[in-house]
C-alpha cells in the first residue's frame, strides 16, 4: 500500500464525515495534540477547571503543559491504539512526518 491509496482508504468513510483526528497538522504555533478530538476535548476542559483558567486566560505554556501531561498519561496511549486499528497501515503514513518533526524537535532543543 502506497500513501496515495493510504489516504484514500482514509477517506472512504461511510457516513462520509470528516476524521477528526488525535493530533493536529501544521499547527501555526507548534501544538501537536488536536483538543477539537471529541475524547481530548473532556480532558481539556478537566485541565481548564483543575487550574482555573478562564475563557481568555489561557496561555502557550499552559497550553504546553497540558499536551505533555496527556501525552503521558495512559488514556492518550489508549487513543493512539484505537486510531492505529481504526486506520489500519494508513496511519503509519499520516503520522509519520508528525513524528519525525516531534523527534527533530525534540532533539534540537
Amino acid at each position: 500500500m502506497d500513501y496515495i491509496e493510504a489516504w484514500e482508504k482514509l477517506n472512504e468513510k461511510k457516513d462520509k464525515q470528516q476524521a477528526v483526528m488525535l493530533h493536529s497538522f501544521k499547527n501555526p504555533y507548534g501544538f501537536r495534540i488536536n483538543i477539537n478530538h471529541p475524547m481530548v476535548t473532556k480532558k481539556w476542559e478537566a485541565f481548564k477547571k483543575k487550574n482555573n483558567i478562564g475563557k481568555y486566560d489561557m496561555t502557550d505554556d499552559l497550553r504546553d503543559e497540558f499536551e505533555k501531561q496527556f501525552m503521558k498519561s495512559r488514556y492518550y496511549q489508549k487513543l493512539v491504539a484505537a486510531e492505529k486499528e481504526k486506520y489500519g497501515p494508513a496511519y503509519d503514513y499520516i503520522y509519520e512526518p508528525l513524528l519525525n518533526k516531534a523527534v527533530w524537535k525534540w532533539v534540537t532543543i
